[in-house]
């Protein structure tokens, strides 16, 4: 959401990848960066994106400005996810081998939070974690979208 801010929807190539896509559930879903041409002409590489989860057939929940977590150690992404789990989506009582795999990918290591999982458990909002009615999420998308469409 917030690297849709300052964005020249006119000129910008990549305004069909940042619309809400469904994918099916419990699979992997590759996330690259996306270059994203700005009002004052810069391009930034944009690496973080949106995710909504519905848990039931009235409640979706949608994590905003998410991105992979990153480190030299596993221990260092699992620290950057207990910290990112408990400050700013308010998760405090989940545990880390239930909400985030780690993997190492050459001498750097990778992290990702499992949504599925972490979405069963949000019973409130958060700086980057929203509740919402089935609803209110379709009619979200389609505003969302349509600021894209320009």
């Amino acid at each position: 959401m917030e690297d849709r801010r300052k964005t020249d929807f006119q000129g910008n190539e990549t305004n069909s990848k940042m619309q809400w896509q469904t994918f099916k559930a419990n699979h992997e879903i590759v996330w690259t960066q996306l270059p994203v041409l700005r009002v004052n002409g810069r391009t930034d590489n944009v690496s973080s994106f949106d995710i909504a989860i519905p848990v039931s057939s009235t409640k979706v929940v949608v994590f905003r400005n998410q991105s992979i977590l990153l480190g030299e150690s596993k221990d260092q992404v699992l620290k950057q996810a207990r910290a990112y789990l408990d400050r700013v989506l308010g998760l405090r009582n989940v545990a880390l081998d239930d909400a985030v795999t780690v993997r190492q990918q050459e001498e750097r290591f990778t992290g990702a939070l499992l949504y599925n999982y972490l979405a069963e458990q949000a019973t409130a909002q958060g700086e980057d974690l929203e509740i919402i009615s089935l609803a209110d999420f379709e009619r979200l998308k389609v505003t969302e979208d349509k600021q894209l469409n320009k």
